[in-house]
């Protein structure tokens, strides 16, 4: 089983350019896998069971941007809130 670090890891990858075949071999898992977590399957599937049985998972098992993409009144940015884009921005 995956943990939530590691879906983040993987979804990093796909989006540094990684192909999805690669980074299931370097992530030991399915290429099915990956394509689930980078369309944001893998993630909703397990939240939304947690959800159904009533359970709260650890701040450490919650990803931290899980919501849905929305435009950033500040950048401009296509972005998942809050932009961590303009957080990282603010501390430079």
């Amino acid at each position: 089983m995956m943990s939530h670090l590691q879906a983040l890891a993987v979804k990093e990858m796909v989006a540094n350019g990684v192909s999805q075949r690669d980074a299931a071999k370097r992530a030991r898992c399915s290429r099915a896998t990956v394509n689930s977590i980078c369309t944001g399957k893998w993630f909703d599937g397990k939240w939304a069971r947690a959800k159904q049985r009533g359970e709260r998972l650890p701040n450490y098992e919650r990803p931290p941007f899980s919501g849905p993409h929305k435009r950033c009144k500040t950048c401009g940015g296509l972005v998942q809130m809050p932009c961590l884009a303009c957080k990282v921005g603010a501390t430079l």
